[in-house]
């Protein structure tokens, strides 16, 4: 549709846009219901005046009151009638407003009106904003203005990008739906529309889906805004329980008492914004549709909003939308564990519930929720009674329809073994939120603290929020733990002084709770990032490739340009022991994360027998949790060393594929353990005799040659080692490689005596001399550590115990203070 057709379209709205030339819709409501008020209450006093004038016992009683309203009545009158006849023009004017500017609602149940207009009042408003160009025409309006606030720009940046601006020569052409054309379809457009619009945003660093989600927002919270308003709307009225409504049923006296109407329930005044429950209800209502046995288990995590389904299905069964044998039903939620609380004795509670749930079935129209089902069942077996055996024939029944809500957790522990809910109920697993589902939510949640704090939340800020939450915070789902967040960032900024909550503020809080850099690289961690070879060299002798490619991930995942929906980076070192695999990692840990500890390290050796995968995932008996799922939720950001990978067992080799592939894996009890804030690295010595081959006859190491021979040798299937970031080579060290790592070992030990007020020489004799104690072709410079420790640390030690070397002094050792040779230092140990 060409800009001059939506022109053409906002024809419906006429009446509403010439009132809103003259005085906005929002003042206009105002001032009627104002005047609405005051006429109100010169109608109460007026009318209590004469009627206790009337009565000649208060007249006589109070002569001088009377006298003197007596004389202030014509006054009165007159202030009365003009507020009258204000009043009546101002209500009059606001229906001749509304009667166009509610054109665009939408209906949960049908009314005789006119054609919804194909674009909403939003749209109409912003394309008559007299600049006759649709960016223009957006940034001059006030919806527009109100999307640019919702991203965090001043006025003054608009006008300013208004000013240097180059009109587009393209044309603006926005296709249409079944559905009116809102905000987010229009700003959606101008972003194709207007390349020059993009980049303006761009250079601020907002995204283009935040631009459309703003504008989308705003559309939202008016669309809210005119279903509060419109309360003689079908839709608002049609809440009010009816006199005889439901004469056709049976009555539902007790139900009445224990259950509330789902219609009445918060779950229903949230809205339905968003693809959230909405394939969820559609399996409701197909089950719930069956003839016999049509009873439905929701399963879901603990804050999952489980409800969202059945206020679906219920807006559904009130437009009139529904499968035929779900017609003018009526959904009810019974919270079963004050009822079960109330009945203290086994008999009475038995009786009383079986009334209940008989008069919701000769009743015939409801369907019957339990809410905690998983509470009320442990609250009936407590006292006695099995809730399930008195379900049971109504669980057969055709005349009420059984749906129980249970948290995962209880349904995978109790209900799932239970052979008699598998025969009478259908499962039905509502999944998390997820970001996209949790940010219509966190709209309304946002909306709710302005009120009340009197902030204002950015949509960046919005989704930070969202995808914050899902990254980096394990506890709970979504939207439960992102709504936890929202909440949490209100009392920060008030404390801050601030009034608008932007992406940064968010990210802030993430880093301040977690420990983890959420937000922008920034000077010093910049700087580190960008000489992140240079810093890795400090510790790591040689290994160029192995250098090069972590600097990259880390400096990939630091930019947010890396996928979210995998760890941070993940390789499999391979090369012989002693080369510096090890090492590599407590280097990467130290420079990304700032400590060696962030590492967590398992001897993957240790799980290759037929139970190494339930050892890490979990087992079902007594509940225990898996070593890998309890490592990650204890140290959700990291890195996860994998030592000696090639020894583990093929089906978790399977479960790394996933983790690798997908960021995450579910542990026993089905609850997601997310691994996206980890760096994975596996080390292995397979292929480590070829590698050392090659070396001796003095060829170059060929990656591929080496990663085909392990293949053939089936330590490692090929779909494992693509799932890596990076399979990298560990060369075998040199002369040269050791006399640096010596030197290296040797400055650790420098900075430890320094402590203690020495200074220690290091001399080429000394370094020459350990390389020569220190060198196992088959261990790399793993014997170094120990010829440093077995000769000079025990030499140093000897000198202090004889006070040859005090506080202040200089240690210079050579050669000749280590009358015990080298013999001892070549010795093997156990490979990692």
């Amino acid at each position: 549709m060409l800009y001059s057709n939506l022109q053409q379209e906002s024809i419906a709205y006429n009446g509403a846009l010439q009132t809103e030339a003259v005085i906005s819709g929002r003042h206009l409501h105002t001032a009627e219901k104002s005047l609405r008020i005051v006429f109100a209450v010169l109608s109460i006093l007026g009318i209590a005046f004469l009627l206790m004038k009337a009565i000649p016992a208060v007249q006589s009683a109070f002569p001088a009151f009377f006298t003197v309203a007596g004389e202030f009545f014509p006054l009165f009158k007159s202030i009365f009638l003009i507020t009258a006849g204000l009043w009546l023009w101002s209500a009059l004017w606001y229906a001749f407003f509304a009667s166009f500017y509610f054109r665009d609602e939408d209906a949960t149940l049908p009314e005789m009106s006119m054609r919804q207009p194909p674009i909403r009042f939003e749209v109409a408003k912003v394309i008559t904003s007299g600049c006759n160009e649709p960016v223009l025409d957006f940034l001059v309006s006030r919806y527009g203005s109100m999307a640019m606030l919702r991203l965090g720009l001043s006025k003054e940046e608009v006008i300013a990008f208004i000013k240097d601006r180059a009109r587009p020569s393209g044309i603006f052409d926005i296709g249409t739906s079944d559905e009116p054309i809102g905000l987010g379809e229009f700003a959606k457009e101008l972003l194709r529309y207007d390349e020059g619009l993009k980049h303006f945003l761009l250079s601020r660093k907002i995204e283009a889906d935040d631009f459309v989600g703003a504008a989308g927002w705003v559309s939202h919270n008016e669309s809210d805004r005119k279903k509060y308003l419109r309360w003689w709307g079908k839709d608002a009225l049609g809440r009010i329980p009816g006199i005889g409504k439901d004469w056709g049923y049976g009555e539902i006296v007790l139900l009445s008492r224990y259950a509330v109407s789902i219609a009445r329930h918060p779950a229903f005044s949230s809205g339905s914004k968003g693809a959230f429950g909405k394939h969820e209800a559609e399996e409701v209502e197909r089950i719930l549709s069956r003839g016999r046995e049509a009873n439905v288990l929701l399963v879901g995590e603990e804050g999952v909003p489980k409800l969202a389904p059945l206020a679906r299905l219920q807006r559904k069964i009130s437009a009139g939308t529904v499968l035929p044998p779900l017609e003018h039903k009526e959904i009810y939620i019974f919270n079963g564990a004050p009822f079960v609380s109330a009945m203290k004795e086994k008999a009475v509670f038995e009786t009383e519930f079986t009334k209940l749930l008989s008069e919701a079935a000769r009743a015939g129209n409801i369907i019957f929720v339990f809410d905690n089902f998983e509470k009320f069942y442990e609250g009936a077996n407590a006292i006695g009674s099995d809730a399930l055996s008195i379900l049971d024939p109504f669980l057969t029944s055709k005349n009420i329809q059984i749906v129980a809500i249970v948290e995962l957790g209880a349904f995978r522990q109790v209900f799932e073994p239970n052979a008699k809910v598998k025969e009478r109920f259908e499962r039905v697993l509502i999944a998390e939120a997820g970001v996209s589902g949790s940010i219509p939510i966190l709209e309304e949640e946002a909306i709710r603290a302005e009120a009340k704090h009197g902030v204002i939340f950015t949509y960046p800020a919005l989704r930070a929020v969202a995808e914050s939450a899902d990254r980096y915070f394990f506890e709970g789902v979504m939207p439960d733990k992102a709504i936890d967040l929202l909440l949490e960032l209100v009392p920060q900024i008030k404390s801050a002084g601030k009034s608008i909550v932007l992406k940064d503020d968010v990210l802030d809080l993430v880093s301040s709770k977690t420990g983890i850099a959420a937000s922008e690289a920034k000077g010093e961690e910049r700087t580190k990032l960008l000489k992140l070879e240079e810093i890795l060299h400090e510790r790591i002798v040689g290994q160029e490739e192995a250098v090069k490619a972590i600097s990259g991930a880390l400096r990939r995942a630091r930019s947010g340009i890396s996928s979210k929906n995998r760890p941070i980076g993940s390789f499999l070192f391979l090369g012989p022991t002693g080369v510096g695999k090890t090492e590599t990692t407590k280097a990467l840990a130290q420079a990304f994360f700032g400590d060696e500890k962030s590492i967590v390290r398992l001897d993957m050796s240790e799980y290759h027998s037929d139970d190494a995968l339930n050892r890490l995932i979990g087992t079902f008996e007594g509940g225990k949790a898996g070593v890998l799922a309890s490592l990650i939720r204890e140290h959700p950001y990291g890195v996860l060393l994998l030592d000696e990978f090639e020894k583990t067992s093929r089906e978790v080799h399977d479960l790394f594929l996933q983790i690798l592939d997908e960021g995450f894996f579910t542990d026993v009890f089905g609850k997601r353990v997310n691994a996206r804030n980890l760096m994975i690295i596996a080390t292995s010595n397979a292929g480590s005799d070829l590698i050392w081959n090659m070396a001796q006859e003095g060829k170059r190491l060929d990656k591929d040659i080496i990663i085909a021979e392990i293949i053939n040798r089936a330590i490692f299937k090929p779909e494992l080692l693509n799932r890596f970031d990076g399979v990298i080579l560990f060369h075998p060290l040199n002369d040269e490689h050791l006399r640096l790592i010596a030197r290296l070992q040797l400055e650790k030990l420098g900075k430890r005596l320094k402590e203690k007020g020495l200074e220690f020489l290091i001399t080429d004799p000394l370094v020459e001399y350990l390389v020569s104690a220190g060198q196992d072709p088959k261990f790399g410079a793993r014997p170094m550590a120990r010829a440093i420790q077995g000769t000079v640390e025990q030499a140093i030690a000897e000198k202090m115990l004889r006070g040859e070397i005090v506080a202040g002094s200089t240690v210079e050792l050579s050669p000749s203070d280590f009358p015990q040779g080298i013999t001892s230092f070549n010795s093997s140990s156990n490979p990692t």
